[in-house]
This record gives structure tokens, sequence and C-alpha cells, in this order.
């Protein structure tokens, strides 16, 4: 087993009154998918099925990421529910414009939005 790049973090999840956020601290790379899929089943096991993920604390992401995130909101989708984000950088942005999946789910600009625009 290799030695992580980055020092990791527990994720924060926490019930915000119309969503469960969850703020992964850590790279969105191939090397933790399965932090990534974890961090997913972690957030929806209870009765909410609305998960906003904090990316504003993520510095890089790699399509293996966003194959997990297209799964997840599909999945999420057919039961009523959704993933949207908030905080991303332009740079984590960028990954879903190229793949042209930004319509797929919503942005926020913080926490603080999505709440509001809920």
């Amino acid at each position: 087993r290799t030695t992580p790049r980055f020092k990791m973090n527990a994720p924060l999840i926490s019930d915000a009154a119309l969503w469960t956020v969850a703020s992964p601290t850590w790279e969105l790379d191939i090397a933790n998918d399965t932090l990534l899929r974890e961090l997913i089943a972690d957030a929806v096991k209870g009765s909410s099925k609305r998960l906003l993920i904090d990316l504003s604390r993520v510095s890089f992401m790699q399509s293996s990421a966003l194959g997990i995130l297209v799964t997840a909101q599909r999945v999420l989708k057919a039961q009523g529910g959704e993933i949207a984000f908030a905080g991303a950088g332009s740079h984590i942005r960028r990954v879903f414009e190229i793949t042209r999946t930004d319509d797929f789910f919503r942005f926020f600009a913080d926490v603080d939005s999505a709440e509001d625009a809920a």
C-alpha cells in the first residue's frame, strides 16, 4: 500500500434542514474512489435522499470520481432525491463542463445558498 500524497481527514456529514451535507477534504481521484463511495452511502443511508457535497476544500477531481457521482445521481433521482454541489472552485467545475455533466447536477456558491434555494 502506498503512502497518501495528502493528509486524509474524515469528512464532515451533517443534516442541514433540507440537505445532508458532506464535506470531503481529500482529492477526488482514483486512489480515493472507495472513500467517495462510502461517503455517499453514509450520507444517504437515513431517510434523506438529498445530498449536498461541499467541494470548497477539494483541490482536485478525476473522471473516476465523476463517474461515481453520475451513477449515484441516477440512483438518487430514481428514488426522488438528488446530489448537488456547493463551493466548487473553477478548476473542479471545469471537469463537469468538459464532460458535459454540468447540467446533470445543481451547483451552489456555498451551503447557505443551497439551503436558501431549496
